[in-house]
């Protein structure tokens, strides 16, 4: 549910989208206290620019580290799954399951994964050993790296107002935030989308950068699947723009397409060997692997069984994202969804805004000034860029947050593209913006970290606790760890207690803390429905138990330790032993 002072703000929001685009907008100014609170906004302003950037950019920074990388308790199974990748990418040069250097996962078998964040994860893990730390860090870098990267590319299009305001609007945009805490590995996607297109940017004036774009993209296509029917079609729309436009030559966009494509083949090979059904072949050193029993391609519309109905589906998802209106979830505070619910009049009116600023560009005559050359190039890049997203999700199945968060990147800029139009025409109404923000970010932060209800239900999501008992059961002398056998805990044991795919797959055996040899991991590893479990006080034993389970030990005979969710138990009787 929207709150009411939501309702109230995007009231606001739209009065002065209104005004500033009706023919009263030159009486406003006009007035005398309008103007006056219009040149006194302008002036200090411009005059306290460098520490409004520099306050944007601390205040960016201490939201996603203040608790990081504590909050979210626990490790989510699919973070979990990339860590115990690296893991075996590190010691082994394999996947969990043996492939040798993969360039898409197997990962659960019937749903791959793709490898950008865990390769990304591997040298974080050899600098700094495996922890939640290490595991939530490489997100948490390119979150942070995406600030400044927005202020340039924004700077860039249409000068520093501009670009302070998006640079204010991600810092303290809600995605961003959530999505820089923890490790999922289609977040990688609106990060090397968004690098992709400032190189590409930058590149109209250094031919360098183009080409190093081109790199970037084809990055992007191993950082999440859906980017198989999102990058293609963005380069289309973009060489024809940048071709049409005269920005760069013929030779120059054969020369891109072949570096995005040596970088992009193995993963599009990889999709051809699924779709014809062709076996796995080697590259090098790298698998490029048939998954036989893949379901992802249902997840696409041009595979499905229904496609008109699923459009249909499809359409109702994307909207729900673009107006915000996709509810209570892991990727978003619900009180505030992921850019504010106050936004949607910004949205709706930055789309309008942009396509017409788009159209105008492309009417101009020549010559133009470099200046308008970069204004209309980056103008109409961020509208492909957000079309591009578009077409992902009508055609990715149940579009959420999750599955589009790449799209939030472009709607920020259009939402920036709004204020700053309404700013230009109305001086005055930029305190008033500034508080509605600013007001906005207050209720997320107070929510965020201090909402008892939000944090149970993201402690649900999380299984908060289950990772931490792990860890705390690791080092204990035992021959045996009973653990729970629900949904895909178990690749949380694999992450926790550091386990490769050799052991995995009882090729080598399991070693204690000190290095000593232990058991087969399949008979070291019990996965326990404890419904009617009788623990053995005598025998040699740790276990992680959910804490509606906690009661089967009597602490008389086991020293029991809380972790949120989850409680660690362990027999007193080999603890004084030891």
């Amino acid at each position: 549910m929207i709150t009411l002072d939501a309702w109230v703000q995007a009231l606001a929001l739209t009065a002065m989208l209104g005004l500033a685009y009706s023919r009263h907008a030159a009486k406003i100014n006009a007035a005398r206290l309008p103007a006056a609170l219009g040149r006194w906004s302008k002036h200090w302003v411009d005059r306290l620019y460098w520490p409004l950037f520099a306050l944007a950019l601390a205040t960016g920074v201490l939201v996603r580290v203040w608790d990081f990388p504590t909050f979210p308790h626990g490790l989510y199974h699919d973070e979990a799954m990339a860590t115990a990748e690296a893991i075996s990418l590190l010691r082994l040069g394999t996947d969990h399951l043996g492939t040798p250097w993969p360039l898409h996962f197997e990962a659960w078998l019937y749903g791959q994964m793709s490898v950008f964040l865990s390769y990304l994860m591997m040298p974080f893990f050899a600098l700094m050993g495996i922890s939640k730390l290490s595991i939530r860090l490489p997100t948490l870098i390119m979150a942070l790296l995406a600030l400044p990267v927005m202020w340039d590319f924004a700077r860039r299009m249409l000068g520093k107002r501009f670009a302070l305001i998006v640079l204010w609007l991600t810092a303290i945009c809600p995605w961003q935030i959530v999505q820089s805490r923890w490790s999922l590995d289609c977040f990688m996607m609106a990060h090397m989308f968004l690098f992709s297109v400032y190189f590409l940017h930058l590149g109209l004036g250094r031919k360098a950068f183009m080409y190093l774009s081109m790199v970037f993209f084809g990055l992007t296509m191993y950082t999440y699947g859906v980017a198989l029917y999102t990058i293609p079609p963005f380069l289309i729309f973009a060489v024809v723009y940048l071709l049409r436009k005269q920005r760069v030559r013929w030779w120059e966009a054969l020369l891109s397409g072949g570096i995005y494509l040596a970088v992009a083949a193995p993963f599009l090979l990889i999709m051809a060997i699924n779709y014809f059904h062709w076996e796995s072949m080697r590259l090098g050193p790298f698998t490029l692997q048939y998954f036989p029993l893949s379901g992802r391609s249902n997840d696409i519309l041009l595979f499905a069984e229904e496609p008109m109905r699923q459009f249909t589906y499809n359409l109702r998802y994307l909207l729900d994202v673009l107006l915000q209106n996709e509810g209570d979830s892991l990727y978003a505070y619900f009180a505030t969804r992921t850019l504010y619910t106050f936004s949607v009049p910004a949205i709706v009116a930055g789309i309008w805004l942009l396509w017409r600023a788009r159209r105008a560009g492309l009417a101009q005559g020549e010559p133009l000034s470099l200046a308008d050359r970069r204004a209309n190039d980056g103008v109409s890049l961020v509208f492909l860029y957000f079309c591009a997203m578009v077409i992902c999700g009508l055609l990715t199945d149940f579009t959420t947050n999750q599955r589009a968060n790449a799209i939030f990147y472009p709607l920020l800029f259009i939402i920036a593209y709004a204020l700053y139009q309404v700013i230009r025409r109305i001086p005055s109404f930029a305190p008033a913006i500034a508080l509605i923000y600013g007001l906005g970010f207050l209720v997320f932060v107070q929510g965020y970290f201090g909402d008892v209800s939000y944090r149970e239900r993201t402690n649900d999501f999380f299984r908060a606790g289950y990772y931490e008992a792990l860890l705390d059961v690791r080092p204990m002398d035992c021959d045996v760890y009973y653990v729970p056998q629900a949904g895909s805990s178990y690749t949380v044991v694999w992450a926790a207690h550091e386990i490769d795919s050799l052991q995995l797959q009882d090729e080598k055996p399991m070693f204690d803390m000190e290095g000593n040899e232990m058991d087969l991991y399949s008979y070291r590893y019990i996965f326990t429905d404890f419904e009617d479990f009788e623990p053995d006080p005598w025998e040699c034993a740790a276990y992680v138990v959910g804490q509606d389970f906690k009661h089967l030990f009597d602490p008389e005979d086991f020293i029991i330790k809380d972790f949120g969710l989850f409680a660690s138990v362990y027999p007193r009787y080999w603890a004084e032993d030891e």
